[in-house]
């Protein structure tokens, strides 16, 4: 049994060995790939969803804006090959206690709510890893609450970022809509000297 443990650890450690970088542990590369995993699940990651994960990363881990920027970016570089959850989910679940998991479902939930809505496929990912890494079913209105807590995040600051990612696609709309009159114009001018 002993040597059988032996082996599953090895073959863990050699999946998880390329993502790591520099000094990060590996439940805090795996931790990472979940987080930018569940951010990435409806299709893309919001600039909000970004700024929950990496939050939750420097809350989490006590890093600094840079090691928290370059945690993510290994851990994004790392989901773009397709990386195996069971095996994220193994090293968590050996390197975390119940609470640390029940607090990475937390930011989790954090992670796919931040842009103010949740994908069946976001839920279905929840579901998944609080399975994965056997998480008991809570209350998630209790957990996303301890999350913002922990984080100061309040319902301002969530749509304070809503409405400066309104306000950018306002500014953009308005620029597309003045490069086509100034088009045209030129159309028109060109018409009327024709």
């Amino acid at each position: 049994m002993a040597k059988y443990s032996y082996l599953v650890n090895r073959v863990r450690q050699h999946a998880l060995r390329d993502a790591r970088v520099g000094e990060f542990e590996d439940t805090q590369m795996a931790s990472a790939i979940l987080l930018v995993n569940a951010a990435k699940m409806d299709g893309r990651m919001s600039e909000a969803e970004r700024q929950a994960v990496l939050g939750n990363l420097r809350i989490k881990f006590g890093l600094q804006k840079d090691g928290a920027e370059q945690l993510m970016g290994a851990a994004e570089k790392k989901t773009e090959d397709h990386v195996n959850l069971y095996d994220v989910a193994d090293t968590l679940e050996e390197g975390m206690s119940l609470r640390q998991r029940q607090e990475l479902m937390a930011m989790m939930r954090d992670v796919v709510l931040s842009d103010g809505h949740l994908d069946p496929l976001e839920q279905a990912l929840l579901a998944q890893m609080g399975n994965m890494l056997n998480v008991p079913k809570g209350n998630p209105a209790l957990a996303r609450q301890r999350v913002a807590a922990a984080l100061g995040i309040t319902r301002m600051a969530q749509d304070h970022q809503k409405d400066v990612e309104a306000e950018k696609e306002l500014e953009e709309e308005q620029r597309l809509a003045a490069q086509q009159e100034q088009k045209n114009q030129r159309n028109m001018g060109n018409t009327l000297n024709a």
